[in-house]
């Protein structure tokens, strides 16, 4: 879930995710501000993948009526006035789309 995060906060605060970036030893220099970024969102990737944590998780039922749902939870929940940017309720639920998958029966 984190790199849909970083992917959907970078523009907002692209010197905090540079900085990320430096911190974990990435070779920022002579990049633009997209390839900073593409290279943290990888970064970020492989380090989920050597942990062994799925990119997903698996959910007993999944439709639109679910996905509405957890995006209107999600928009209604205190935390998110601290995320970097104003997020959509189709943002937040694109993201949501990405990371849960309907388990198989």
């Amino acid at each position: 879930m984190l790199e849909h995060v970083i992917d959907l906060n970078f523009d907002a605060v692209q010197q905090r995710y540079t900085d990320i970036a430096e911190k974990l030893n990435l070779e920022i220099k002579d990049k633009n501000i997209y390839e900073i970024k593409e290279s943290l969102i990888e970064k970020i990737k492989t380090l989920r993948i050597n942990l062994g944590v799925k990119d997903y998780e698996e959910v007993e039922a999944l439709n639109d009526d679910i996905l509405d749902k957890l995006s209107e939870d999600a928009m209604e929940d205190p935390c998110i006035i601290t995320n970097p940017k104003t997020v959509t309720k189709e943002e937040i639920r694109a993201i949501f789309k990405k990371i849960l998958r309907k388990s198989k029966e």
